[in-house]
């Protein structure tokens, strides 16, 4: 049975923020309640998917449940990561859900575990506000957007050097300003 290491109910802060230069970034997820600060590694592409999976669910919460409304622009919140920064683990696994009784979304998040262990990984839960969740999804979005321009013709990611284009037929490096 996997190890519940934290269940921060409810999380005072919650942020998805990345560290570094683009193309070298550490993307984190980071969660605190009045005690503790929880940081763990995740890849920039869990950080978009879990962006995406937030709206997706903030949308699903609305339909389903008309009378909770939320004010369309998230609250001013600090977004910014806080100390301590020492990851608990990276993360493999993350999942979402709704507490329609605590009108909460509910982050799981499992340790990357060994092949035939993935039962023995250990956890966190993270329960936020709805507010909170909107203000995290857009702050996350726009992190994952700051990173490398993407070169137009083979949509790669170009460093300050330039990049190798495959469509460049051979013809030397394609470069941010080309």
């Amino acid at each position: 049975m996997a190890e519940l290491l934290y269940d921060l109910h409810p999380v005072t802060h919650f942020t998805i923020d990345a560290l570094g230069a683009p193309g070298r970034r550490t993307f984190l997820l980071q969660a605190a309640d009045e005690e503790r600060v929880v940081t763990l590694v995740i890849e920039k592409e869990q950080a978009l998917a879990l962006a995406g999976a937030i709206q997706e669910l903030l949308i699903h919460v609305a339909e389903q449940y008309p009378e909770r409304t939320i004010p369309q622009e998230p609250p001013a919140l600090d977004l910014s990561l806080r100390e301590p920064l020492d990851p608990s683990f990276r993360a493999g696994e993350l999942g979402l859900g709704y507490d329609e009784h605590e009108d909460m979304l509910v982050l799981i998040a499992r340790a990357v575990a060994e092949e035939g262990r993935e039962d023995e990984a250990p956890m966190v839960r993270f329960w936020l506000s709805r507010p909170r969740g909107r203000a995290a999804c857009l702050h996350a979005l726009a992190v994952v957007a700051a990173g490398r321009p993407l070169c137009p013709l083979c949509g790669e990611p170009m460093d300050p050097q330039g990049h190798w284009c495959p469509r460049g037929n051979g013809h030397g490096k394609r470069g941010i300003d080309a």
